[in-house]
């Protein structure tokens, strides 16, 4: 199983508090190939069918962003995409989604869709409670 991780971009994550961070290290002391990519850059691929990520071997805390090693891939190589970019779930959060799925990504392969979000999640309130 290949895991694409997308977050913040690395610098406004909290290295030391980040779910995303510890649950990527896990899938990578579990031997699982593990992508990282940033919302901010995960689109800058040359190519519109794919995107751009690294991939994580070691590490996460170790990893400074001048060791990234960007690489070029199709979304259909993966079989799960954790898109774990912090709410608020605004046209910004949409708009990664729908992106993903132009370029090739199956709706089953995305963890954390902003129709879900947007009525399920810790971080916001079901939209009949905002009343």
């Amino acid at each position: 199983m290949k895991f694409l991780w997308i977050t913040d971009p690395w610098s406004t994550l909290d290295h030391s508090q980040d779910t995303t961070l510890r649950l990527m290290q896990e899938a990578i002391n579990m031997g699982l190939p593990t992508f990282w990519a940033p919302s901010d850059q995960l689109f800058l691929a040359s190519h519109p069918e794919k995107i751009q990520a690294i991939e994580l071997k070691n590490s996460v805390s170790l990893l400074a962003q001048e060791q990234f090693n960007w690489g070029e891939y199709s979304l259909s190589n993966f079989h799960q995409i954790h898109d774990r970019v912090d709410p608020p779930v605004d046209e910004n959060y949409c708009k990664i989604v729908d992106l993903l799925l132009s370029r090739g990504a199956n709706e089953k392969q995305i963890f954390n869709p902003p129709h879900l979000i947007k009525n399920q999640s810790e971080k916001i309130p079901p939209s009949d409670l905002s009343h």
